[in-house]
């Protein structure tokens, strides 16, 4: 495997750690509780809830913390590494990505989601590389050579291509992602996101629909 990549995921999980110690300092300072989102369910951040908003404000209090330090820190040293297009997560795609898997379990009870698995890619970045032979090899190679973190092959039905690598936070904390696309794959990925995007915010308004109906 590239050795390239592996510095490349490396300055990724450096940069996340920098960041994580932050957070919990930020956490102390502000004396606001730590919460492990590896034990709660997607269900408690029900914003009608008090204790929803309560853990809403939490999760809004990272996601702002790290849109302070992304610009002046990470995206430029990671940009030096060869890593593209990061971003923080808008406060609108968290509410809307919260709500869908909260209305996906009210009507499906045994299909249920920890926070730490819908909300990992509050922070989320990009390799590009010229070519990947095979997903799956390129998976288990870089989970065999950092064990670290999270790996997946991320390839879909719908022709999205990629592998994703995630940050394993500590308790009170929430994981990063880590595109890896080939370079013939971007423009047709890119519209496939796009897409997606669109097809779960249908998919959010129709069961709100379905529940209204219900509920009437």
């Amino acid at each position: 495997m590239n050795e390239e990549i592996l510095e490349q995921i490396n300055s990724f999980v450096n940069a996340y750690n920098v960041f994580e110690k932050q957070w919990f300092t930020h956490l102390q300072n502000r004396e606001i509780r730590k919460v492990n989102f590896k034990r709660v369910r997607v269900r408690e951040l029900d914003m009608s809830k008090t204790s929803g908003l309560e853990m809403m404000k939490i999760i809004n209090e990272y996601r702002n913390l790290l849109a302070l330090f992304n610009p002046s820190t990470f995206s430029v040293a990671l940009a030096t590494d060869g890593i593209r297009r990061n971003r923080v997560k808008e406060k609108l795609s968290i509410s809307q990505k919260v709500e869908k898997f909260i209305l996906r379990e009210k009507n499906n009870p045994k299909r249920f989601s920890y926070v730490i698995k819908c909300l990992n890619d509050i922070f989320g970045a990009r390799i590009i590389i010229q070519q990947i032979n095979d997903f799956n090899e390129l998976a288990e190679a870089i989970q065999k050579a950092v064990p670290y973190v999270r790996v997946t092959n991320a390839c879909k039905d719908t022709g999205y291509k990629a592998v994703h690598v995630y940050t394993r936070p500590a308790a009170g904390s929430l994981p990063w992602e880590l595109q890896i696309w080939q370079e013939s794959d971007e423009e047709k990925n890119i519209l496939l996101h796009a897409k997606y995007k669109q097809e779960y915010i249908r998919e959010i308004s129709a069961i709100r629909e379905v529940n209204s109906n219900v509920s009437a």
